[in-house]
This record gives C-alpha cells, sequence and structure tokens, in this order.
C-alpha cells in the first residue's frame, strides 16, 4: 500500500467521522425536539378531551336536576292553582281530541292561549291524543301530572340558562302532553308523532333504557333548525316507582367544535368520534349545520391520510397508535359514548419540529459547507497536479494529440505536434495556425459523431487542411478518457498524406486507360455491374453503345501511329463531351469504345448514339505532315431487356448491331433487336456520310 493511498483513506476516515458526529448530534437534537412537540400536542388534546367531559357533564347535571324537581313533585299530594289557572286547564281537558299550545300568539286554537304564563320566555305546553274525562281517575291523574309539569317551567328555565350547548330543555308526559324550554315561535317546534318515534327521544324510555341512566342519543339534524343535535334522556318516575315521564336536553354538538381547533400548527387533526362512526366535531363543521355528521373514513380522506383510521373506534385509550403514516391519540369522553382523537402526520411533525431549531440546522448547514469547500479546494489541487502531470506529457509526446470535452466537443488541449501538423512551424502565423486546427479538429470530432463512428478505437481517415489552405490526410482514432471529473476523448492524429496519394495514384492506373484518360476495360465492367444491380432493384431502363472508329488501322499505316493515338484520344474526348455525368465511358480496347446510359431507353439511346457519331464526325485531327484526318464511328446499340440482361449479353448484343452497322457502309448506328427481329438501322444524313470516300470511313486532305 502506497503512501498516498494511505493518506487518502485517513482523510475520508476523517472526513466522515467529523460529518456523522454532527449528523448524529443534530439528529438527536431533532428527535427531543419531536418529542417534545408531541408532548404538547398532547397534553393539548387531554385537556381538550377534559374540557369537552365537562360541558358534558354540566349537560348531565342539568337533566339531573331537571329528574330530581319532577321527582320531588311527584312526591307531593297535590299542587295549589289558582282558581283562574284551574278554570283554563279544566276548559282545555273538555277539548275534543286536539293539541294544546302554551303560551304562542300564533297557535292554531284561539281556545289553547292562556291567561296566565304568557310570555315569551316562559315554556311551551302542548297536548296531543284522546281527552280524559275530567271526573274520572284518569282524568284527575292526567290533571295532577300536568299540575306537576307546569310546575317545572322554573327549572326548564334555570337548567337552560345554565347550559348555553342547550338547543331546548323539555319534559315528555307519558300521557302525551309535553313542556319545552325555550318556547316554540311556531307549530313547528310541537312533538308530532313522526318526531317522537326517532331513536333519540325513545332511547329515553325504560323499555330502552331500564337502568334509568342519563342516554346521549345518536347525532342527527334538529328539525327546528338548531344544526347537529344529540337529545341527552333520563327517566322520570313518581313516589311509588313508576315510569312518568322524561327530562330531556338537545344538545347543540357544534358547541364541541371549539374543543377540535385546540392542537394546531397544522399537523393533527382532531375530532370528537360517536360509537356508530360518525364524527360529530371537526374544524370543518364550525357554524354550520349538517343533515348527517360525516364518517371516520371521509375525515381521514379530507386529511389526506394514507393508513386506515377505523382502529380508533377500538383502540385503547390514552395510548398512542400507529396509523401507517400518522400517530393517534385516543380519549373516552367521561359518560359518553363519544371519543375525543387526535391524529398528526408524522412527517410534517418532523418538518414542525425542525422549522422550531434554525440554529442547530444552521450550524449544521455551515459545517457541511465548509467540509464541501474544504473538500472541494482539495480535489482542485489534485485536479490541477493530475491535470499539470498529464499535459506535460501530452506536450512532450511527439505524436499529434488533442483532448476534447465529450459534452460539447469542445478542445481542451492540444500539444505542439498536432500544432506543428496544422502549420505551427515557427515561420508561419503561430496564432493563425492553432485556431485552425481547433476549427477543424472541432470540426472533425462533430463529423465523426454525427456519424456514429466516433467509437474507442476505432480509426477513421480524414482530409483536413494546413494553415495555409494545403490540404493533408490524416488518420484519426479516439479513445475515451475523464478529464478534469468530465468524460472525454483523447484524440491522436497520424499524417498519411503520401500514403494517400499513392494509393490515388494507384487506383488511376488501375481504372484509367494511360492513353485516352478514359475508363478501361475493368473499370467499365465493374460500374457496369453496380448500374445493372440498381436496374434490378429499381426496374429502370439501361441500355449500352459500343462504338469503333471505322478504318482505324488504315489510319495507322498511311498516317502513323503517333497520328493514331491523337485521333483515339480526340475520339474519346468528343465522346466525353456529348454524354452526360452520369453516363460511364471507356475504352475497351484497341479502337473500340463504350458508354453505358443508365435509365435510358431505346429513343434515348439512338439520340445519344447519332450525337456521339456527329461529334465525331466533326472531327479534324492532323497528322505529323500536316494532313488532317476525319475519323467517323460505327456504333451498335443495346437496350437491356424487360427480363433482365447481364453485361456481358448487352455489349454481345451491341457488338452483333456494330457489325450490322460497318456491313451497311459505316458511319452508322445500329440499333440490336430485341427478339428475333432484324437489326434496326439508323440512316446516317450528314454529307460526310453519303460522300464518294464513304467506304473508306476517313477522310484524308490533300
Amino acid at each position: 500500500m502506497t503512501v498516498r493511498s494511505i493518506r487518502n483513506k485517513a482523510h475520508w476516515a476523517a472526513y466522515l467521522t467529523v460529518v456523522t458526529l454532527a449528523a448524529g448530534i443534530f439528529a438527536v437534537a431533532w428527535s427531543a425536539r419531536q418529542d417534545r412537540l408531541w408532548g404538547d400536542m398532547r397534553d393539548a388534546a387531554h385537556e381538550a378531551a377534559r374540557e369537552v367531559g365537562l360541558s358534558t357533564r354540566s349537560a348531565r347535571n342539568s337533566v339531573f336536576m331537571l329528574q330530581g324537581v319532577a321527582n320531588g313533585l311527584f312526591q307531593q299530594q297535590g299542587l295549589a292553582l289558582s282558581k283562574e289557572h284551574q278554570a283554563a286547564l279544566a276548559e282545555r281537558l273538555d277539548l275534543p281530541g286536539t293539541t294544546v299550545l302554551l303560551p304562542t300568539t300564533r297557535a292554531a286554537h284561539h281556545t289553547a292561549r292562556a291567561s296566565v304564563n304568557n310570555h315569551s320566555d316562559s315554556p311551551a305546553f302542548s297536548m296531543a291524543g284522546p281527552k280524559a274525562l275530567p271526573d274520572s281517575d284518569a282524568g284527575r291523574e292526567k290533571g295532577r301530572e300536568i299540575e306537576i309539569a307546569l310546575s317545572l317551567g322554573p327549572a326548564l328555565i334555570q337548567a337552560r340558562s345554565t347550559q348555553s350547548a342547550a338547543a331546548a330543555v323539555y319534559y315528555l308526559s307519558g300521557q302525551g302532553f309535553h313542556l319545552i324550554y325555550p318556547p316554540a315561535s311556531d307549530d313547528l317546534q310541537l312533538f308530532t308523532p313522526d318526531m317522537l318515534a326517532r331513536d333519540a327521544y325513545r332511547d329515553g324510555l325504560v323499555e330502552r333504557n331500564p337502568g334509568r341512566a342519563p342516554v346521549w342519543s345518536a347525532s342527527y339534524d334538529d328539525p327546528k333548525g338548531n344544526g347537529l343535535i344529540s337529545t341527552l334522556a333520563i327517566p322520570i318516575d313518581d313516589a311509588e316507582g313508576r315510569y312518568r315521564a322524561i327530562a330531556a336536553m338537545d344538545f347543540q354538538l357544534d358547541s364541541l367544535s371549539q374543543y377540535v381547533r385546540r392542537p394546531a400548527l397544522g399537523i393533527a387533526t382532531a375530532f370528537i368520534l360517536d360509537d356508530r362512526d360518525r364524527v360529530i366535531a371537526h374544524p370543518t363543521m364550525v357554524g354550520g349545520a349538517s343533515d348527517k355528521a360525516p364518517t371516520l373514513q371521509q375525515v381521514a380522506q379530507r386529511a389526506g391520510a394514507t393508513g386506515d383510521w377505523s382502529a380508533l373506534r377500538t383502540a385503547p385509550a390514552n395510548n398512542r397508535q400507529e396509523l401507517a403514516a400518522d400517530w393517534a391519540l385516543v380519549y373516552d369522553i367521561e359518560s359518553t359514548p363519544w371519543r375525543y382523537a387526535m391524529v398528526v402526520d408524522r412527517a410534517q411533525l418532523r418538518w414542525a419540529a425542525l422549522r422550531t431549531m434554525p440554529l442547530e440546522a444552521g450550524a449544521l448547514a455551515a459545517l457541511l459547507l465548509l467540509l464541501g469547500y474544504a473538500e472541494k479546494r482539495r480535489r482542485e489541487a489534485l485536479v490541477s497536479l493530475r491535470r499539470k502531470a498529464a499535459e506535460d506529457v501530452l506536450q512532450a509526446a511527439p505524436a499529434p494529440v488533442a483532448v476534447l470535452r465529450q459534452a460539447d466537443l469542445s478542445i481542451v488541449m492540444a500539444n505542439a505536434a498536432l500544432l506543428r501538423l496544422f502549420g505551427d512551424d515557427g515561420t508561419t502565423d503561430a496564432a493563425s495556425a492553432r485556431q485552425s486546427a481547433h476549427e477543424q479538429l472541432h470540426d472533425l470530432i462533430k463529423s465523426l459523431s454525427s456519424q456514429e463512428q466516433i467509437e474507442a478505437g476505432r480509426v477513421s481517415e480524414m482530409c483536413l487542411q494546413r494553415g495555409d489552405s494545403t490540404p493533408f490526410w490524416v488518420l484519426v482514432r479516439c479513445v475515451p478518457l475523464v478529464h478534469e471529473d468530465e468524460p472525454g476523448w483523447l484524440c491522436s492524429l497520424t499524417e498519411v498524406t503520401a500514403l494517400k496519394q499513392a494509393q490515388d495514384q494507384l487506383e488511376t492506373l488501375a481504372t484509367t486507360d494511360p492513353l485516352t484518360g478514359a475508363l478501361n476495360r475493368r473499370a467499365i465492367a465493374a460500374r457496369g455491374g453496380v448500374e445493372l444491380k440498381r436496374v434490378g432493384r429499381t426496374a429502370a431502363s439501361f441500355s449500352v453503345l459500343l462504338l469503333d472508329i471505322d478504318h482505324f488501322k488504315r489510319v495507322n499505316d498511311e498516317h502513323g501511329h503517333p497520328a493514331g493515338d491523337r485521333v483515339l484520344q480526340a475520339v474519346s474526348h468528343a465522346c466525353q463531351g456529348a454524354l452526360r455525368e452520369l453516363d460511364v465511358f471507356g475504352r475497351w480496347g484497341g479502337e473500340e469504345f463504350v458508354a453505358l446510359l443508365p435509365e435510358t431507353g431505346h429513343d434515348g439511346a439512338v439520340a445519344a448514339a447519332e450525337r456521339l457519331r456527329v461529334a465525331i464526325e466533326a472531327l479534324s485531327v492532323d497528322d505529323d505532315a500536316g494532313r488532317p484526318i476525319r475519323p467517323t464511328v460505327s456504333v451498335g446499340v443495346a437496350v437491356i431487356l424487360p427480363a433482365g440482361d447481364s453485361l456481358e449479353a448487352l455489349l454481345s448484343r451491341a457488338d452483333t448491331a456494330l457489325y450490322v452497322a460497318k456491313a451497311a457502309g459505316r458511319n452508322r448506328v445500329c440499333v440490336a433487336p430485341a427478339g428475333n427481329a432484324p437489326a434496326e438501322l439508323v440512316q446516317a444524313e450528314s454529307a460526310a456520310s453519303m460522300s464518294a470516300d464513304n467506304d473508306s470511313g476517313v477522310s484524308v486532305g490533300a
């Protein structure tokens, strides 16, 4: 193990130790802050649950007080009423089965209005059902109970005044009459048979409550417009222990919403849950009536909870519960079927705790930034040393090399050998050579990258320019590297200009006729094969022209071989000038030439052949003695068959047509037949072809 490796490991060990220690201290402080915040919220929830219990206890005490007063009245033998009151009561008992209401001025029956106890702040009395005869035992018993009920008026007022959450306090007799406070403003507050059949009133009956304890009903929407309420009812017995009536209070559940807003910070959801999986108090229910209390699942959805809150119905009280990503506390509310619940989002609790410790967080952040800055400076120093060493090695390298950034292919570094390759040899403008080198290397690598040729170790051949615009050829090889923590390419260049020139010369010698400069037989055959493959793919037309200089042997015999060579050169140049760029022309051998005409059918081939014949007929070549030589050619034309053809078959048919043209008098164009038809001879119309010397094929001046 080297000294450098030991130092690096010691550095990282110290760095990690400091970071771990600082993070651990911060984590402990953060956890303690979370526990403290949770404890504060737990205390707030416990206090809120206690206050809810006090509120419900006050309601129970009021109902107990009504029960006690009523029980005491039933212990008395009778009540002394004024004669006027007795007369009014007797008058009401004489009414046939109807409803009697006191003390409203808008009663349905004007005879129901009383002359006593008739003001808006007194309890309202109502009676329904068949009347009992005043002189019967049942009538006297009912009259006595009515007297007792009317005597409860002050107790109802007292119970209502001591309980602000009470919507109404009332006495419901088993004899079919009722006393309620506060009084009704219209008939809507009367107890109808449908209303009395509800569980809220039936739960207080002895058959449902044999223990005669206060009973809280399920929550319901008050038809009298007091919002969501729960009715607290308790049976009333007479001196003999017989059931007589119930004392009841309509408790407004909206009043409990003030206790579920205590755990603030926006990270807790507090609510009161009844025994029927209904939420009867929630912050979103403050100040408004609801036709039904939301379910526990609906409240969980509003809070965005990810876990199942159904466990809150049966969870042990006063203990923290785990609900997926939440914590929960549940408190049973004294002498009620209700539970006070608080659910806290643990993730938000962590952030809330973090917001309360800015100094600790700032100190940790400052420490991490300081360590990061120190590490950055250390790495920069190491990178600088490594870069300097790498640059020294590359600058000393005899081969031209450059380093490029992989992201944008920009030149990071180029050594002196590479700059000399581009003309920076000390005699030219060094800045210009360096700029040219950078631009061309960038374009070169960008071109390789766009062509997907820039692969590790792949060698590509490219043509570049020196600072004086002289072209030169190089082999480019790129390998990946990491430079200054960034991926890049190390490109080396090898000049192969001399080798490239030698290859070009060899290729020229191998494909060009040295006398005429046209393609030789080998090159024509290769190009013809390529064109026929393309025709096979595209089904395009294709034609071949075979040209032969008429009586060329006579030219050599009479004017000498140098003159014959000049005639060959003139004919080659004239043909190349009369053909298209896409046509292929070359010397087939001796005085024969071949033209390959891609995308050319019968008519086009005949026109091209005639154009070549006319161009050659117009030539005049002087021999060594200055005598003009006017050559002519015979041309055979062959068009590719629909079923396909080989180059050899096309040239064979063109040669047959050429033979027909020569037999017909030379200086003519003849088209090879497509089948068994005779060859098509194209009549020459030039003056030369009609001359007396037409049989010679060559016109010689005096």
